[in-house]
């Protein structure tokens, strides 16, 4: 079994979903059975804090598997390849949301639990690039106290604290 991205980068805000491809090696005369798996993906190993997305928080509802040319179910156990059947196409709803982030990627594994045409326990990933389409936060106001509430003022010694308002989460 082995996946791919289509494509291989997405961007916040432009793209919808997440798809990939999985894909068997060569037709089986037998359904052939693949556990999926949304998760982090790192490009590089070293730094996996900078470059990690989230399932669950940079994708929204369920894996979906193209049934017909259009036509989107959610994948509710294993994806099962018909007999002679060689390529799934899978998605996942991109959340479109106000913090910026670095790029960050996000993973499916695949692999292959059933199937009497091919190797047992099979497994492949691929991930995606999500570019981000959000500018970092700036200071958009500074006041003192709470916002419009009369205590700008305090007796000299005491504390004075400040509401400081961003455009956009950090």
């Amino acid at each position: 079994v082995q996946t791919c991205a289509l494509p291989i980068s997405v961007k916040e805000g432009q793209d919808q979903f997440i798809e990939f491809k999985v894909e068997l090696s060569h037709a089986a005369t037998t359904p052939i059975a693949v556990n999926l798996a949304l998760q982090s993906g790192v490009d590089d190993p070293a730094t996996p804090e900078n470059e990690s997305g989230t399932p669950g928080l940079d994708t929204t509802g369920n894996l979906q598997v193209e049934v017909s040319p259009g036509v989107w179910v959610d994948v509710t156990g294993p994806l099962t390849f018909a007999p002679g059947q060689t390529e799934l196409h899978v998605r996942v709803a991109l959340v479109d949301d106000n913090i910026a982030e670095p790029l960050e990627y996000i993973k499916l594994a695949a692999t292959v639990t059933t199937g009497a045409d091919i190797v047992m326990n099979t497994s492949a990933t691929n991930q995606v690039a999500v570019e981000d389409n959000d500018a970092p936060p700036t200071v958009t106001s500074v006041e003192p106290g709470q916002p419009g509430a009369a205590d700008d003022s305090v007796t000299e010694g005491s504390s004075l604290v400040y509401t400081v308002t961003l455009s956009n989460p950090a």
